[in-house]
């Protein structure tokens, strides 16, 4: 059960950082797009965790997983519907391609929340 756990959320993030790789080039359709995958994984894994297999999961760990795992996907919505590229990108490599319109506007959302990795 926990491989298959810790398996989903690696896969979110990996679909959360394209999306950052895509919001740094200043596509925000793109990223949008991208986050999507990320947030059903993150679905996913709550799903996970109510099935019949995780039983053998304590109440306590599946709680508190439950509880950070649906934050996430609280802010994962709310920044998909809300995002402003390449503000909203997260330092990292340098942008590549980015278009003049896109980085001229001046107002910002939240950045791209973390997701870590909390099966054990």
């Amino acid at each position: 059960m926990q491989p298959k756990l810790l398996d989903q959320l690696q896969k979110a993030k990996m679909h959360k950082e394209q999306a950052e790789m895509l919001c740094r080039q200043a596509s925000k359709r793109r990223t949008r797009n991208a986050l999507r995958p990320a947030i059903n994984k993150v679905t996913q894994f709550l799903g996970t965790l109510g099935s019949r297999k995780a039983k053998t999961i304590s109440p306590t760990a599946k709680g508190t997983l439950r509880t950070s795992a649906d934050a996430i996907r609280a802010d994962m919505q709310t920044l998909q519907r809300a995002v402003q590229c390449p503000q909203d990108a997260p330092p990292g490599v340098a942008s590549i391609g980015t278009r003049g319109r896109d980085s001229r506007r001046e107002n910002g959302s939240a950045p791209i929340p973390a997701i870590r990795s909390q099966a054990g």
